[in-house]
C-alpha cells in the first residue's frame, strides 16, 4: 500500500512541474508574440520621447523577446527529452512514435502559420 501511494505522489509531482514549466514556456511564447506585435505596429524605443513608466516597463517586457525565445526551446527540449525517457521505461519507445509526435506537434501550428503569413 505504501508503494502504490509513492508512486501516485511522484505522479502527481511530475504532473505538477511539468505543468509549471508549461507555464513558464507559454508565458515565454507570449513575451515574444508581443515583442513582435510591439515591432510591427508601435514606435521603436529610441523613437520614443519621454515615454511614461509604464510605456517604459512595456518596451522593456517586449525587449525580452530573444531570450524568451532560448527559455522556451530549452524548456522545450527539456520536456520531449521527458516523455522520451518515459517512454523508454515503459518500453513502447520507437522512432517512429517519436517522429509522429514532433511532426504533428510542429506542423498542426506551422501549416495554418504558412497559410495565414502567404
Amino acid at each position: 500500500m505504501k508503494t502504490s501511494h509513492l508512486m501516485l505522489s511522484r505522479k502527481l509531482t511530475g504532473t505538477a512541474s511539468s505543468d509549471r514549466l508549461d507555464l513558464v514556456r507559454g508565458v515565454a511564447a507570449l513575451v515574444v508574440l508581443w515583442g513582435h506585435v510591439r515591432g510591427l505596429l508601435f514606435l521603436s524605443g529610441h523613437e520614443l520621447v519621454h515615454p511614461w513608466l509604464a510605456t517604459r516597463a512595456l518596451y522593456f517586457v517586449t525587449s525580452l523577446g530573444y531570450q524568451a525565445v532560448m527559455i522556451f526551446f530549452v524548456l522545450s527540449g527539456f520536456l520531449i527529452s521527458g516523455s522520451a525517457i518515459k517512454a523508454c521505461q515503459e518500453k513502447r519507445w520507437s522512432w517512429r512514435w517519436y517522429l509522429t509526435n514532433r511532426f504533428t506537434r510542429l506542423y498542426v501550428v506551422l501549416l495554418p502559420a504558412l497559410v495565414l503569413g502567404a
